[in-house]
């Protein structure tokens, strides 16, 4: 095995991670709504909860094992700066939009439309 086959692994893992996080998190908030609403598995939704903390724990052991090896560290940052994902926001975001998400993701606020309810529009 050379080195670039090293530095691929190390890509190839972290997008690994990236993409097995992204989908235990998708599987998670569709399971959420779903509980929500009295319309979900408990359970299946608790392995939901337990899969997506175990994505997240890869994503970070494969974050730093990137971040340790200079050559991948170095092509994720290219890589951000070409998308312009690389930059600090524009500004910090304001308490309202703090509160705004917490609220999102304690599950106070969804994305039920009250004033449309099940049927539309209200009269």
């Amino acid at each position: 095995m050379n080195t670039n086959d090293i530095r691929n692994d190390a890509r190839q893992r972290l997008f690994d991670a990236e993409l097995k996080s992204l989908q235990a998190w998708q599987r998670y908030q569709a399971l959420r709504r779903a509980a929500l609403f009295d319309e979900g598995d408990l359970e299946e939704f608790d392995r939901a909860v337990v899969a997506y903390r175990q994505a997240e724990r890869e994503l970070e052991q494969a974050r730093a094992a990137c971040a340790a090896d200079a050559a991948c560290a170095a092509a994720t940052a290219t890589e951000a700066q070409a998308t312009g994902l690389d930059g600090p926001y524009p500004e910090p975001p304001t308490r309202r939009l703090l509160f705004a998400r917490w609220l999102v993701q304690t599950g106070r606020l969804s994305d039920w439309d009250v004033a449309r309810g099940p049927a539309g529009p209200a009269a």
